[in-house]
């Protein structure tokens, strides 16, 4: 056996997937933290990031007082004590600031204001229509405000105002203020309430260091990873500073050419993109190089999400330590693709996402499928670590079902399906663990032509405006040609080799800055395909519109996989591939609702091949045929490695008899199937057992079958699900998650499709199986009076800081129960 099958079979802990671990308040308690760290350490998850937010009691303790520290400092050594990772988030809520954030340190925007003025000369007082609003530039131009004035020029301005010359007719005259955004630290805990930091300035986060960070970081011995959560600074496109840091960094003064922001001229595309550019700059220079200097002052990695607004670049991840993205969307370009792109530009192997925000909305109506279904999308993306959206942290002996985080699936020991959380858990570990050997293969680079969409689209969020400009056909065209890519930008193309792509892709790209290194990798073999229009720099090979992509690939880059994806399916199969010095690893996940069958025709490269279930561990000898995926299925192909050769094929089905069901605390009773319990208990959320016998009239092995999946109607797949939420939108044969038992031992369970569990070789006579069923908490959450009280409450206490899901679908097609007749299959080897 090979290392790597051992390590998959029993992947490390490090694998294993992490928890946010959301205190709210922050209330919090010693015996809450070791409860919750010791249900974390027992169900198999690696670790917990703190995350401080809004209260949801009228009481708690103050942000970074003593009491809160303490607590934090408790965290940490029964952390410690219990093997398991903490990280901790720098600041309360996102983005970073609170009160200790003044008008000096806070977001500011650059503000417009537009004024008609009859041609006489005159003095007007300077513009402050709010507290803190400084004039940036003044300027006057010929022209109504019906028509774009022209001749625009500055004005000077001093104490008692701007003064505005005599013209022969009507102008317009140009206020450019810098403001304060106003915006506050969203989902604040008690006692940092405040502004959002100006991620510009170097003088604010060092500010914040010093009042937040530090005491945060100093409270606990050791930490895996200090975080900076997603940039939402809205609107924030501006700092004092600014004019000083275009000039320096751009060659010419930036006031003179403002107006051009307000004003289409012939320049506005120039100063737009060299404004993008600045902006972006700036965040790397004065607020991530300081925040990773002081992060490794302290002997702590610092773990950044860095997308939004400030527009981080993909590049900008050269600053972070450890990578991190959101989102899900393999044939698109999401914040997971802009994180794993970051790292295969950095060399980076372990790349991580927050994953699970709003699956499944509301709160507890998440199933283990759901939860793997949107791993399988994270890892077609790139990613290898998880970061669940996560553990609400609740107190043991609250009303109700207790504390649920307003955006997210609720993963804590309260879900009635917990039981099998340690199976699940150990399914992502695998994953992870196997998808970090050797390095990703992605032999498209796609280019994100920054300074085109800064001069182009409005906004700040580089990520967002990128998908944008790149839509989701390119990416998908690369997909389907049986490929996967890596975004790079220009300041990216210092830190590639020539070679390292085999296609570069350029969508709708005019200006391309890294022009010179698209030429050495075309010199190093690579071809240069521009999609609809071609840059003028002459460095394509062929131009075509976006529709023959896929085509112009196809021809002329083979793809370097085993599997056939026949046309129907190739939206549903994604394939990710890595490869080390011994083995080449293929990742298939089925991520449709419907089955799929797809075509395994091994190369030369390895004489071994084999098929890794992550589910068990298994990995089989692979021959070359058809591989029937289920819905939402994955699975692992190895080559290099050796597999159990054995040979099962089922000959025979053996029905069980005398099916019966016992809740807890009552006796078995006879049912029929299907056998649903919201039928008869409403507001049950926990677990049933059903017992039934059969007889084999010789020895086999034996596999139980739950039932078939089948699709969700169109018109129900996505009743009740809010934003961006992944739900498996397929009909369970069992309500949800299964452990079976076979004459008393536990055989496995059941909770993804096929549902099926391998009972072992038995014995020739009488055998009873019993299939333990657990459902979700939505169904008590359903009937929680207490939830929307304390939700209510807090509010009237602390403010509206939070708005809690819509718990009037927490019902919303949830089914409990074995809702299909469990048929027992006989194999023979």
């Amino acid at each position: 056996m090979t290392e790597l099958s051992e390590k998959f079979r029993t992947p490390p802990r490090e694998a294993a997937p992490m928890m946010r671990w959301w205190w709210f308040g922050p209330a919090q308690t010693p015996e809450r933290i070791r409860r919750e760290l010791t249900a974390m350490r027992d169900a198999g998850l690696r670790g917990a990031e703190v995350s401080y937010v809004y209260p949801m009691a009228e009481e708690g303790d103050l942000f970074l007082s003593e009491p809160f520290l303490q607590n934090l400092r408790h965290a940490g050594e029964v952390a410690d004590e219990l093997g398991l990772r903490l990280d901790i988030t720098l600041g309360s809520g996102w983005s970073y600031g609170g009160a200790h954030i003044g008008p000096g340190h806070a977001a500011r925007t650059l503000h417009w204001e537009r004024f008609e003025i009859a041609p006489g000369a005159q003095r007007i007082p300077i513009p402050a229509a709010w507290p803190g609003d400084e004039l940036v530039g003044a300027y006057l131009g010929d022209g109504s405000i019906q028509e774009a004035p022209d001749d625009v020029r500055p004005l000077a301005w001093d104490a008692d105002g701007i003064r505005i010359p005599a013209g022969a007719g009507p102008r317009v005259v140009l206020f450019a203020i810098s403001r304060l955004t106003g915006q506050n630290v969203k989902r604040a805990a008690r006692g940092i309430e405040g502004p959002v930091l100006d991620h510009y300035s170097e003088a604010a986060i060092r500010h914040h260091i010093d009042v937040v960070a530090e005491p945060l970081v100093n409270a606990v011995a050791r930490i895996g990873s200090v975080f900076c959560d997603s940039l939402e600074v809205y609107h924030g496109d501006w700092t004092p500073l600014f004019p000083q840091e275009f000039e320096a960094r751009r060659g010419y003064p930036l006031l003179p050419e403002l107006w051009k922001l307000d004003v289409d001229d012939a320049g506005s595309a120039r100063l737009r993109a060299d404004m993008g550019q600045t902006r972006t700059e700036l965040y790397e220079d004065r607020f991530l190089m300081p925040l990773q200097a002081w992060a490794r002052s302290k002997g702590v990695p610092l773990r950044v999400q860095g997308y939004g607004e400030p527009p981080a670049a993909v590049s900008s991840y050269r600053f972070v330590d450890q990578i991190e993205g959101e989102g899900w969307g393999w044939r698109d370009i999401t914040q997971t693709r802009w994180a794993s792109s970051g790292a295969r530009v950095c060399g980076v192997t372990v790349v991580s996402s927050e994953t699970w925000t709003w699956n499944h909305s509301p709160s507890f109506r998440a199933t283990p499928l759901d939860l793997a279904g949107e791993v399988h999308e994270h890892i077609l993306c790139g990613i290898n670590q998880f970061f669940g959206h996560g553990w609400p942290s609740t107190p043991a002996d609250g009303p109700g079902v207790g504390n649920v985080f307003y955006a997210a699936a609720a993963l804590d020991d309260r879900n009635a399906w917990w039981p099998v959380a340690p199976d699940l858990w150990s399914y992502i570990a695998r994953l992870s663990w196997i998808m970090r050997q050797g390095t990703r293969i992605a032999r498209v680079g796609l280019y994100v032509p920054i300074r085109d969409i800064d001069a182009s689209l409005e906004g700040l969020d580089l990520s967002r405006r990128a998908r944008t400009w790149i839509g989701s056909a390119i990416p998908a065209a690369i997909r389907d040609a049986g490929h996967d890519f890596d975004l790079f930008d220009d300041a990216s193309t210092a830190f590639l080799a020539p070679d390292a792509f085999d296609v570069i892709v350029l969508p709708r790209a005019s200006e391309v800055p890294s022009a010179e290194w698209i030429r050495r990798a075309r010199a190093a073999g690579a071809l240069v395909i521009a999609v609809d229009r071609a840059p003028g720099d002459a460095i394509a090979d062929l131009t075509v519109p976006e529709a023959d992509l896929r085509a112009a690939l196809q021809r002329r880059l083979a793809s370097d996989h085993p599997l056939v994806v026949p046309e129907r399916h190739r939206a549903a199969v994604g394939v990710t591939h890595r490869r080390s010095d011994d083995n080449d690893i293929f990742f298939v996940a089925n991520t449709a609702a419907t089955p799929a069958v797809i075509a395994f025709a091994p190369t030369g490269a390895h004489e071994n091949w084999a098929l890794a279930d992550p589910r068990t561990g298994d990995i089989r000898a692979l021959a070359a045929g058809e591989i029937e995926l289920a819905p939402y299925q994955a699975i692992v192909i190895v080559g290099g490695v050796e597999g159990d050769r054995r040979v099962y094929k089922a000959d025979r089905e053996v029905r069980a008899e005398r099916w019966s069901v016992a809740f807890p605390g009552e006796v078995q009773e006879p049912i029929s199937f299907p056998h649903r319990w919201e039928d008869s208990r409403t507001g049950y959320s926990g677990s049933a057992s059903y017992r039934a016998a059969f007889t084999l009239d010789r020895a086999g092995d034996v596999a139980l079958d739950l039932g078939g999946v089948e699709a969700l109607p169109s018109e129900l797949a996505d009743r009740g699900i809010r934003g961006p939420s992944f739900r498996a939108k397929i009909v369970y044969p069992v309500g949800v998650a299964a452990e079976v038992f076979v004459d008393g031992r536990r055989a496995g369970s059941a909770w993804s499709a096929p549902f099926r569990v391998e009972l072992g070789a038995l014995a020739a006579g009488d055998h009873e199986i019993e299939v333990v069923v657990h459902n979700t908490t939505a169904n008590r959450l359903a009937v929680d009076e207490h939830l929307p009280a304390v939700a209510e409450a807090a509010e009237r206490a602390h403010g509206r800081r939070f708005r809690i899901q819509d718990l009037d679908l927490a019902l919303e097609g949830v089914e409990s129960g074995l809702l299909q007749e469990p048929r027992l299959r006989v194999h023979t080897r």
